[in-house]
């Protein structure tokens, strides 16, 4: 058991971790899978399911590429691995897709810069893709792909919900692992029970309503505009018996013919089309923004803690919040007006921002001991002024 502990390495929050990681690009995979056996009349929940067998690949080419020192016999085991995906999953694409993930391995191990790879993470980003899914399949009327859309989103939401928590949690942990009598496991049982009841009640307003999807939604672009000749219902011809009402209402509106008017699909294709734009539009601008903040310059990595910008921005506000506001009248305001009245009238201007009471007053040649005193009570002190020291310097 220790020699298993020792190869996977890390700790189990760090294996729950790698295990989410490896659903994270499963699902996608296995969500495209059933969209084309699908489309090709073939059975889709089947090789929905063969295909999450994926995470068994990816999991060992993960540890292949740290654990295989030769580049060579990493490359022998990759090919090895893609006959594995190939007889797991039963299509000739998985031993592509494997390959694929090898190379990208063996890319990154050869790179100088060490990080996380996006096929080991999860994103909420991610989430378009779904979205995206499930318009192809209500355009394309592919039922089976438009209930598991759904639920992949639903179960990759979750997914990244337990990801980020636990490493959060993991990271707190690693940081201060050296303090002493630091209540470990305390603050994973409370930090732990957090996500899990964060995780329940997601799953609780998301996975029923997934469940309960019967992917019968249709979607389709008007060829032309309505016409009031085309919306006019014609007459019908009069009948000597009484029709049953309740049922004509039933096959008119809620028979098996019915589908959703063409205006209400066009309206709801523009709002999907819309959120999907300023989706993209997001992650493309928080891209641009953070080249500046991480680049690589003669093999160093070079990374902003703070946006300069930001922190003159967040210098001024707080500045601004310790000015005395017009309608305060306390004693504490009146006496930094008092000060900073006879500063500028001794001075031929504002004073700089980071000299200190007595450097502005020898700047300026201003001597008055008691005002003095009650500008730094009034400033930095822990207890406000009084009316009896509004008064000492007034007389």
């Amino acid at each position: 058991m220790e020699k298993i502990r020792r190869f996977l390495g890390g700790n189990p929050r760090v294996w729950l971790l790698r295990i989410l990681g490896r659903f994270h690009f499963a699902l996608p995979l296995a969500l495209i899978t059933a969209g084309v056996y699908e489309a090709l009349g073939w059975d889709a929940w089947g090789g929905f399911l063969r295909s999450l067998l994926f995470v068994v690949p990816m999991a060992a080419s993960y540890y292949a590429i740290h654990k295989i020192g030769p580049l060579g016999l990493y490359l022998v085991f990759s090919l090895a691995l893609a006959g594995v995906s190939w007889l797991l999953i039963g299509n000739p694409g998985a031993p592509v897709v494997m390959l694929l993930v090898c190379l990208l391995r063996a890319r990154f191990r050869l790179s100088e810069e060490k990080g996380e790879s996006y096929m080991d993470v999860p994103f909420f980003s991610v989430l378009a893709f779904y979205v995206l899914a499930f318009l192809i399949s209500a355009f394309a009327d592919l039922h089976v792909l438009q209930r598991l859309s759904v639920l992949c989103a639903a179960v990759y939401f979750l997914i990244c919900i337990v990801y980020y928590g636990v490493r959060r949690l993991n990271d707190y942990l690693v940081l201060n692992r050296d303090m002493s009598n630091l209540p470990a496991r305390r603050i994973q049982r409370t930090a732990g029970a957090a996500i899990l009841a964060m995780v329940v009640l997601s799953g609780a307003m998301l996975l029923p309503v997934a469940l309960r999807n019967t992917g019968d939604l249709h979607l389709e672009i008007p060829d032309k505009p309505f016409s009031e000749s085309e919306t006019e219902a014609e007459p019908e011809a009069p009948s000597e018996t009484v029709p049953n009402m309740g049922a004509a209402f039933s096959d008119e509106y809620w028979g098996s013919s019915w589908q959703i008017p063409a205006f209400v699909s066009y309206t709801l294709f523009c709002v999907i089309g819309i959120a999907l734009l300023m989706l993209v539009v997001s992650v493309v601008f928080q891209i641009f923004k953070n080249f500046r903040i991480t680049f690589t310059d003669s093999r160093d990595v070079v990374q902003y803690l703070q946006d300069p910008d930001q922190d003159t921005g967040e210098r001024a506000q707080r500045a601004e919040r310790t000015k005395p506001r017009l309608w305060d009248r306390s004693p504490n305001a009146q006496v930094r007006r008092k000060y900073r009245k006879e500063v500028l009238r001794s001075a031929n201007g504002s004073p700089e921002r980071w000299q200190t009471p007595a450097e502005v007053e020898a700047a300026v040649g201003l001597e008055d001991a008691p005002l003095h005193a009650l500008y730094e009570k009034a400033r930095y002190g822990n207890e406000p002024c009084t009316a009896e020291d509004l008064q000492r310097i007034r007389r």
